[in-house]
């Protein structure tokens, strides 16, 4: 099985410039509060720039992956991971998917 690809994630570091995306991504409103239609806009104008991507090797036994649910910013290395995880991100922790 081929373990190499490209990573692409929302670089949270670019979302100051994009309030609504940022309230929406981490939850900081409830839904029923949020302006869908500002969310929608600021994506189609963001476009691409409030992403990264990263070449990476994949460890195929990881490749299953639960709801994300809420999210908070890694203290060691500034992305995003789902809370249940913990105080920091897996790969902080020593246990990424990347090979």
């Amino acid at each position: 099985m081929k373990n190499t690809g490209v990573r692409v994630y929302l670089d949270t570091e670019k979302l100051e410039k994009w309030p609504e995306i940022k309230t929406w991504f981490f939850k900081l409103k409830p839904k029923k509060e949020q302006d869908l239609q500002a969310i929608l806009d600021q994506i189609r104008e963001a476009g691409d720039a409030i992403m990264t991507l990263q070449k990476v090797k994949v460890d195929p036994k990881t490749l299953h992956r639960p709801k994300l649910g809420k999210v908070a910013v890694c203290p060691g290395c500034g992305e995003t991971y789902p809370v249940r995880d913990g105080e920091r991100c897996k790969a902080c922790r020593g246990e990424s998917p990347y090979l």
